[in-house]
Parts: structure tokens; sequence; C-alpha cells
């Protein structure tokens, strides 16, 4: 199921999953049986991803049983299932797990092996920071993940793009040149050999800021089940320039972020939808939950444009002086007095 949802195969059946599920019960039963840590994580880990899509809450608390397998299992699967950590955490917006596993899987990883673990976790580290907002954090692991890239002899690593799209965005709004051409170069080359009609390949409007092409990964968000941060990347893209998406295809994203407990989707999708509609109460609700995860740069995305909309100078301010201190403020003016 994972591979036929994410390739655009074809429409996943209920039937094909109903049969997963129990091929995959069955298979665990067996390994546990037979006191096999290696098959019982090959298990879990199948079973993960037929639920990360549509409960990444129960997958990351499958993954966590992964990882508590600790040295019974070999380091691929302890790396794998630590990057799964991750990336469910991700999904739910619950960054300090996030951080620890993809910190935990680093610390693991030698030199000169592993090289694709390290894309992933180096990336997923880099994703959260840049929610948290730390610039810093954010040229040391994309610069890292670029390494190992490199390493690993340039693979079409789509798994790793968040934190380089994520540092892309950030250098050009910093209008720091120098990692935004770095930067870019690989995740052209990342997504270069992926055909027109796969999914991967409309995620370049991202890097060189087509902003229809982003408003299509918006639209057509059933593309990417299992990778929903690059439909909440490209939302964050089209609210900070107020780009027309479809009303109902971010009203599908906000249902679907609901629904599923995945909070920084459901987040930047009330604040698009806020700001093409003028809407304070999405606003509101997208600054609550930015709060909450500790987002900070989106915090100040929506301070001021929940301040400017309701005439809050007091809150506007604030999210102006954050922003300033993060490098944006200056393009993101721009963007506003161009609208």
């Amino acid at each position: 199921p994972f591979w036929l949802r994410n390739a655009a195969v074809r429409e996943l059946l209920p039937e094909d999953l109903e049969l997963a599920r129990a091929r995959v019960a069955e298979g665990l039963a067996i390994a546990e049986r037979l006191d096999d840590p290696s098959l019982t994580s090959a298990a879990l880990d199948a079973m993960t991803s037929h639920d990360q899509n549509i409960e990444p809450a129960r997958a990351r608390d499958l993954s966590e049983r992964r990882v508590a397998m600790s040295d019974r299992i070999p380091l691929d699967e302890r790396l794998d299932a630590l990057n799964m950590v991750a990336w469910t955490s991700g999904l739910l917006g619950d960054f300090p797990p996030l951080l620890r596993a993809a910190e935990k899987a680093l610390e693991l990883i030698q030199p000169g092996q592993n090289a694709g673990f390290a894309l992933g976790s180096a990336s997923w580290h880099a994703y959260a920071w840049s929610m948290l907002g730390r610039w810093d954090i954010v040229v040391t692991d994309v610069d890292r993940l670029r390494a190992h890239w490199i390493e690993a002899e340039r693979p079409a690593a789509s798994y790793a793009l968040q934190g380089l799209l994520s540092g892309i965005d950030w250098a050009r709004n910093r209008g720091d040149e120098l990692p935004l051409s770095r930067w870019s170069e690989v995740a052209e080359h990342i997504i270069a050999p992926y055909a027109a009609a796969h999914p991967v390949a409309a995620l370049r409007s991202i890097v060189v800021l087509d902003l229809d092409g982003i408003a299509g990964i918006v639209a057509h968000s059933a593309r990417y089940p299992d990778r929903v941060h690059y439909v909440e990347h490209a939302m964050a893209l089209a609210a900070d320039r107020a780009h027309p998406v479809p009303l109902a295809a971010i009203d599908a994203v906000v249902d679907e972020g609901s629904a599923r407990g995945m909070r920084v989707l459901l987040a930047q999708a009330h604040r698009l939808r806020g700001v093409l509609r003028r809407d304070a109460a999405d606003l509101a609700a997208s600054l609550d939950i930015f709060e909450r995860m500790g987002a900070n740069r989106y915090v100040a995305r929506l301070q001021r444009e929940l301040g400017e909309l309701t005439g809050d100078a007091t809150l506007r301010s604030a999210g102006e002086r954050t922003l300033d201190e993060l490098g944006e403020l200056d393009t993101l003016s721009r963007l506003v007095a161009g609208r």
C-alpha cells in the first residue's frame, strides 16, 4: 500500500489495505513466537506504513516499539525506526521527540556509513528547527545533509527534501544567496530523475518559486498521502504571498489535518485560508496551534497578519520584531506591499 500511495501507481482500494493488514499481523505473530527481533521489527515497520498517513500517533507508537529493541536489531533497522519516529512526530507537530530521534540517529551513524539514513535524520532535524526558528542550526543541518548526499553519491533522495526546502525558503527570505544556491542545486538534482507525472516532480515549483505550481500541490494534496509536509510547505509559501489557492482544496486539508491530528498541516491550512479570506477566526486558530507547537517562525507571521487584520498594533509589532530577528521582515514586508 505504501508504494501504491506514494508513487501514484493507482488508487489504493480498501481491500488492498485489509489484505496487507492481515498478512502483516500474521507475520508479526510468527516473528514474536520465534522471538526473532529482526523479523519483528520488519513486521512493525510494515504496520507503520499502513498507519502513518491515517493515524500518525499510532504509527509513532509502533516505531517506538522498534526503537526500544535497541541493539537486538541491526543498526539499519534502528536507524530506520528512529527516522520513522522523527517523520511521524513531524506529521504530529511534536518537535521534541522528532529532535531526540533525529539526534540519536545521527549519533549512531559512523563516518562513511549509513549515509542514506543520515540524509533523512539531518533533514528532519532541519525541518523542525526551521519551524522553531533557529537559522544557525538550520544552516548546519542542511550543509550536513548536503555533505551526506554527496557521500552517498548524490541519490534521488526525495525523503530528504523537507529539510532542504525549509532551508531554501528561509535563505531566500533572508537574501542569503550562497546557501540558497548550493541547497537549490541539491534539491534540483534530487527531483530531476522523477518523471513529470510523479508527485515528487511537482516539488520543483517550491525550489524555483513557481506560485501556480505551488498552488497545484495544495490543490492535489491527495498525491502526498504520507508526505503531507510538502503540502504544508506549499501552503506556507502561498500564505506568505497571499497567492490564490482553491478554497475547497484548503477546506479538504483542514478536514484531513483535524481528523488525523496532523497539527502542522492543520495550522498552515488555517493560516492560508485566513490570509485569503481575511478571516480572523482562521488566523487565530492557526496562531493558537503554532504557539502550542513552539513554531516561532510561524507564530511571528501570524502575530503580524492577525494584528494587521484586527488593528492590534501590539500584536503586529511583536510579530515584526521576531521576523526582524529571523532576518525575514524585509522580504515579507515587500510581499505584503505587493499584494
